[in-house]
Order: C-alpha cells, then sequence, then structure tokens
C-alpha cells in the first residue's frame, strides 16, 4: 500500500470514529452526563469487543494502553449486574443470529465466542428458551439449539429487553458502517430520509412497516443454505426544528 494510500485510509478511520461517536454525544450533553464517567464506558465497551474477538487480557491491556491490573478490573466491572441486558439480551440476540442457519450446541457456541465466559452463554441460552425465540433439540447424545423464527421483532416494556434492543440497532448501525466504508459488501444498504408528514397520517408509516415485515417473512421463508443473513433496523422518530 503506497503512502497517499495509507494517509487517505486513516482519514477514512478517523473521520468514521469521530462521526460515531457525534450521537453518545450528542446524548450526553442532552443529559449532562459527565464526560469522566463517559471516556470510562467508552473504555469498557471497547474491552468488552476486544475480549468478545477472544483477545486476551494480555492484548487487550496493550490495545487500550493500561496495565494488565486496570484490564483485569474493567473485565470484573463487565461483569457486574450493571451489564446485565448485554448478556442477557445483548449476547442472546447475538447467539440467536448464530443458531439462524443450521442448530448449534452449547460447545460449539462457547467456540465461536472464546471471549464470553460459559456462565454468560448458559444464561443467555436460558433467555432464548424461556423466551420462545429457540428450542432445544437432540442429535444422538448432543442437544443442539435452533432459532425458532427467523425474523425477529421484539417489542417490550420490561427495562433490559429494551436496553437490549438499543444495543441490537446500535450494532445494526456499527455493522453497515463496516460494510459501507471498511469491508464493502454487495448487498449493504443505507438511506436516510427527512420529510414532512401530517401528524394523523403518521398510521401510514407502520403500516407501511407491517408491510415490510410481512414481506421480510416471505423472503425468510424461501432461505435456504446458501442464503445470507441479513440484520435490518428501521426507525423513524418526529423531530424539532
Amino acid at each position: 500500500m503506497s503512502s497517499g494510500s495509507e494517509e487517505n485510509s486513516d482519514l477514512l478511520h478517523r473521520r468514521i470514529m469521530f462521526s460515531m461517536l457525534g450521537p453518545a454525544a450528542y446524548l450526553a450533553a442532552r443529559l449532562d452526563f459527565p464526560l469522566k464517567e463517559l471516556t470510562h464506558f467508552m473504555r469498557l465497551s471497547y474491552v468488552r469487543e476486544l475480549r468478545a474477538s477472544g483477545v486476551t487480557l494480555a492484548e487487550a491491556a496493550e490495545r487500550i494502553e493500561v496495565s494488565t491490573r486496570t484490564l483485569k478490573r474493567l473485565n470484573a466491572e463487565l461483569r457486574s449486574d450493571f451489564f446485565l441486558p448485554e448478556i442477557e439480551q445483548t449476547l442472546a440476540r447475538r447467539i440467536e443470529f448464530m443458531v439462524w442457519a443450521e442448530p448449534q450446541s452449547q460447545a460449539r457456541i462457547s467456540q465461536l465466542l472464546p471471549g464470553v465466559e460459559v456462565s454468560e452463554i448458559e444464561l443467555a441460552l436460558a433467555t432464548l428458551l424461556d423466551e420462545g425465540r429457540v428450542e432445544m433439540v437432540e442429535e444422538g447424545r448432543t442437544a443442539r439449539y435452533r432459532a425458532v423464527k427467523q425474523v425477529t421483532s421484539l417489542v417490550s416494556e420490561n427495562f433490559a429487553r429494551r436496553i437490549g434492543a438499543l444495543n441490537s440497532l446500535v450494532q445494526n448501525v456499527a455493522e453497515t458502517v463496516v460494510a459501507r466504508f471498511i469491508e464493502p459488501r454487495t448487498g449493504s444498504f443505507a438511506r436516510t430520509l427527512n420529510f414532512r408528514v401530517r401528524e394523523e397520517d403518521l398510521v401510514e408509516l407502520e403500516t407501511a412497516y407491517r408491510e415490510l415485515l410481512d414481506r421480510m417473512l416471505e423472503l425468510e421463508a424461501k432461505a435456504d443454505s446458501t442464503s445470507v443473513p441479513i440484520r435490518m433496523s428501521v426507525l423513524w422518530t418526529p423531530v424539532d426544528e
């Protein structure tokens, strides 16, 4: 790679990070959230991503430029009750996505998630079973988990589930950014529409969404072993001008 290409790549990566941090800064300003705690959350989130990808504690400490002792403290903090939504809901959705194509055993799921504790995987699987989103099937002496329904559209007032849904939304945005800017993937799509709608016509947006969901279910019904997993989010909101 030429130096010019490297400079352009570095600029792109810096621009992406600045843009992606914008929403967090926007909310922090709205909530008068302390910058010190925001920075701490960024560090925790970074550690969580590194560990989930299989990076060792020593490697993670080097990546975020802290001591191994500090890294262990951060890693332990990620197991506190505050992060239960990440374990019960976000990890559950990740596992649910993994078992779409074919059933997986808990041992295989653990292999695919090397940075996740077995106890966390067990809790996530229990959540999926309780909610009827996966089922256990016996294949010989091995128990495997498979998705019950493929297109999930979960609406709940439960706090943990709402946080899990928020995590799923922002993860979909991040995956789309990767597909559009970093590792181009055929089939990725992103559009933003700004328009005006009469208050009495807002229900038409919900009707359009239900029609889209029906179409997604039709496509899912035709899926086979060659099908490509798709993550899709739909959102809109009235805004103040």
